[in-house]
């Protein structure tokens, strides 16, 4: 499997379809977890530069 990540030369890396298969199911187990135990860890983003103009931060600070 390869990656293209962007930049001027997009030159693939290359992983083993066996490592990406294990971080998969591991995400996927993590989320499964948090989802079946009701996690309430916070998930909001950390506000950016860009937060000034985004027409979705004042809707989210609303709800909050």
């Amino acid at each position: 499997m390869r990656v293209i990540p962007p930049g001027v030369k997009f030159e693939g890396e290359a992983y083993r379809v066996a490592e990406y298969a294990a971080y998969f199911r591991h995400v996927k187990r993590q989320l499964m977890n948090a989802v079946q135990n009701g996690d309430t860890d916070p998930t909001y983003p950390e506000p950016v530069e860009h937060c000034d103009v985004c027409r979705w931060f004042r809707l989210l600070a609303e709800v909050a």
